[in-house]
C-alpha cells in the first residue's frame, strides 16, 4: 500500500507539465572514514541521469563536510521554493535522536552524542523544511546505511524524529532498492 502511495506521488512529480524549473538534489555519502560506508554510486549514477533525461537540473554534493554542505544548501532553498516539482535523494550514515535526524557527513566519528551530532552532519529536518517549500509537489528519498555503527548518548543508528512538512511525499531504506 505505501509503495503503490508513494509510486503515485512520484508520477505526479515527474509527469506533472515543465513550466518551471525541476529541481532533483542529491545529497550523498558512501566513503566514510571511521563509519561503515553505504554504497550507492551506481545507483546514484543511473538515477542522476535518468532525471536529468526527464528535465530535471539536477544539483549533486557529497556530504564531506556538515558545515560546507550547509552553506551550499543556503541557496538552493530558493530555488526549490520557485521550482515547479522537487526531488530530493539523501544517501548516507543516519544518526538519530528523539528531537532530530541528522545525515552524517564523511568524517563523522563513531560514538558520536546528540551534542556533536550537529557539527558532524546536516540536521534531517532542516532539508525536510526545504522540500516543504513545494508542498504536493516534492518528493524526498532517503537511501540508509543498513551496517550500524556505535553511537554515544542519546543518538541511535538511523532514523530519529523526522518532521514531515505536509504535502511532502517520503520514502526511507536501502539505497539500492530505492532507486531501482
Amino acid at each position: 500500500m505505501i509503495r503503490s502511495l508513494f509510486a503515485c506521488a512520484l508520477a505526479l512529480v515527474l509527469c506533472g507539465p515543465a513550466l518551471a524549473e525541476r529541481l532533483a538534489i542529491i545529497v550523498s555519502e558512501e566513503d566514510y572514514r571511521r563509519l561503515p560506508d553505504v554504497p550507492s554510486r551506481a545507483a546514484l549514477a543511473d538515477t542522476r541521469r535518468a532525471l536529468s533525461e526527464r528535465g530535471f537540473q539536477v544539483v549533486s554534493f557529497r556530504l564531506r563536510d556538515g558545515d560546507e554542505l550547509a552553506g551550499r544548501l543556503e541557496g538552493l532553498a530558493t530555488r526549490a521554493a520557485r521550482s515547479e516539482a522537487l526531488i530530493m535523494i539523501l544517501s548516507g550514515q543516519l544518526a538519530g535522536s528523539p528531537t532530530d535526524t541528522w545525515l552524517l557527513s564523511r568524517d563523522a566519528r563513531d560514538q558520536l552524542d546528540s551534542l556533536s551530532a550537529a557539527r558532524q552532519g546536516v540536521s534531517l529536518n532542516a532539508l525536510l523544511q526545504v522540500a516543504g517549500e513545494r508542498p504536493g509537489a516534492s518528493v524526498v528519498l532517503i537511501g540508509t546505511g543498513a551496517e550500524p555503527f556505535e553511537t554515544g548518548y542519546g543518538l541511535t543508528h538511523g532514523l530519529g524524529r523526522v518532521v514531515l512538512p505536509q504535502g511532502v511525499a517520503l520514502a526511507e531504506g536501502d539505497v539500492d532498492d530505492l532507486l531501482s
